[in-house]
């Protein structure tokens, strides 16, 4: 019996190593699970990674004059009618409470830079839900980089745009297929994520490499 001691030992040490192993195995199993159920940020934390701040509406009727030309010239739907940009009572939280709420569809449409030489993007969006009379409210606003958050943004909210007869402009936005892995360009209508991922990699025209102005 004395004889065997170091032998059970040895079995010991080996079934701890195994039930070691075996803990290792199903932790990291666990933990590349929840990896997979959180999936990419821009998809699952869009409500983490930009901030709103809302500013006159009387500064941007030029993002307006953009959302009209494309509507009506760029995709021919004359039949629905703009307003001009104003004020509405929706706090910047309640404005991001929408872009969350919609954050799987395309509701955002890509009207180019502030200005040519700033890689930011000009956005008009649909506010969920409709008013009484049928018409439709569009959030205008500008989306920047966030030089202290790398994958942030700030968005500047300028006010919303009344859209009667939105039902072929909702149909428009329905059928968009993104970029669809190419370069963005004017009318592209994005989801929440796929916005937040394109603001990084914007540059304005004619980048030769250096840091784009802010």
């Amino acid at each position: 019996m004395v004889a065997l001691a170091p032998f059970s030992s040895f079995s010991t040490v080996m079934s701890t190593m195994r039930g070691f192993f075996v803990l290792l195995f199903l932790f990291a199993s666990i933990f590349h699970v929840v990896l997979a159920a959180r999936g990419n940020p821009s998809t699952a934390e869009e409500e983490h990674r930009f901030e709103i701040e809302r500013y006159p509406s009387y500064e941007r009727q030029d993002y307006v004059r953009r959302f009209r030309e494309h509507v009506h010239n760029d995709l021919g739907l004359t039949q629905v009618r703009l307003g001009s940009v104003r004020d509405a009572p929706v706090t910047s939280d309640q404005l991001a409470s929408h872009l969350i709420l919609d954050k799987h569809q395309r509701r955002l449409i890509y009207l180019g830079h502030t200005e040519p030489q700033l890689s930011d993007m000009v956005i008009a969006s649909p506010l969920s839900g409709g008013t009484s009379d049928g018409s439709k409210l569009f959030s205008i606003f500008s989306a920047h980089k966030n030089p202290q958050r790398a994958g942030h943004a700030k968005l500047k909210a300028y006010g919303f745009v009344k859209v009667e007869n939105p039902g072929p402009l909702m149909q428009h936005m329905d059928n968009a297929r993104g970029t669809q892995g190419l370069a963005l360009e004017k009318g592209n209508v994005l989801k929440l994520g796929e916005m937040l991922d394109e603001l990084p990699m914007l540059f304005p025209p004619g980048w030769n490499g250096r840091p784009p102005r802010r």
